[in-house]
């Protein structure tokens, strides 16, 4: 009886400790959130006239967004940003948008 208690015990250990985050990686939780992220705000670039056609990659770990792609003028990059800024759970943007043309 005492070793399946402790392996009961070891199990669950082993099984929570298995669900927690670390700077690499994030709880399922986490994950779960980060992808509602990245899906509200592709939606909403979607939604936008200015931006939908453009080539813009959203990532989310942990809250933090990073956008990726390359659009037409500094305007554009500005409105990216700002979709993402207001998408709730976010807490950073990295906006790393290539501006093809100055204007």
């Amino acid at each position: 009886m005492r070793y399946l208690n402790s392996l009961a015990l070891m199990s669950m250990i082993l099984l929570l400790g298995g669900c927690a985050s670390t700077p690499t990686q994030e709880s399922p939780g986490q994950f779960v959130q980060s992808s509602t992220i990245t899906t509200v705000i592709k939606a909403k670039l979607l939604a936008d006239s200015r931006v939908s056609s453009l080539p813009i990659s959203v990532y989310s770990f942990k809250d933090h967004v990073t956008l990726k792609g390359k659009v037409n003028v500094k305007a554009q990059k500005e409105i990216v940003e700002n979709i993402a800024w207001h998408t709730d759970g976010v807490k950073s943007v990295s906006n790393q948008l290539i501006v093809r043309y100055d204007e």
